[in-house]
């Protein structure tokens, strides 16, 4: 029972602590004046909670494609 209600309480927690932008009347549109790095081209607002985020030291990346096509990925 103890542990249903802290549930409860986190999930009634997480809907009222949302974000501030959306895809609605807070979209891409007005994002930069809010969010000036999101004035670019295909720019999405992120929130990283960098308090919970690890270092992780990765080797480059290296991709291989068989196609002489460009794609781009937002």
């Amino acid at each position: 029972m103890k542990a249903r209600n802290v549930y409860i309480i986190y999930l009634l927690f997480i809907s009222v602590s949302g974000t501030q932008w959306n895809y609605g009347n807070l979209g891409p549109d007005i994002w930069s004046e809010y969010y000036p790095s999101c004035d670019g081209q295909s720019q999405s607002p992120i929130n990283i909670l960098t308090a919970c985020t690890v270092y992780k030291d990765f080797k480059p990346f290296t991709f291989i494609s068989t196609h002489d096509e460009k794609h781009y990925f937002t």
